[in-house]
C-alpha cells in the first residue's frame, strides 16, 4: 500500500485491514453489508414495483441510503459519506 494511500486514511480517520482471499469467515462485516445491499435493493424493486432492469439504479439508491446511516465503524456523528468526502452530504433529494 502506497504512502500517498495510507496518508489519505489517516486523513480520514479510516483503517484498512487486509484479508486472506476467499476466506468469507474473515470478511463477515463485507459479507453482511452485501447481504444488506441485496435485501434492501429487492425490496426497493418489490415495493416500486420496478422491473428487474432497473436493478443497477436500486443498488446505486441504496448505497446513497446507507452512506448517509451512521456506522458503528465511525466515531459519533459522521456517517460514510461524511468520512470519505470530508463534508455533509445533502439529503435533499432523498
Amino acid at each position: 500500500m502506497g504512502l500517498e494511500f495510507q496518508g489519505w486514511l489517516k486523513l480520514r480517520n479510516m483503517h484498512h485491514e487486509v484479508t486472506n482471499t476467499n476466506t468469507s469467515q474473515e470478511n463477515r462485516v463485507v459479507e453482511q453489508l452485501n447481504r444488506t445491499i441485496l435485501e434492501m435493493t429487492r425490496t426497493i424493486l418489490l415495493e416500486s414495483k420496478l422491473l428487474k432492469s432497473f436493478w443497477t439504479f436500486a443498488v446505486n439508491y441504496t448505497q446513497e441510503i446507507l452512506n448517509r446511516l451512521p456506522s458503528q465503524a465511525l466515531p459519533d456523528e459522521i456517517i460514510p459519506y461524511q468520512a470519505f468526502h470530508l463534508k455533509k452530504p445533502s439529503v435533499s433529494h432523498l
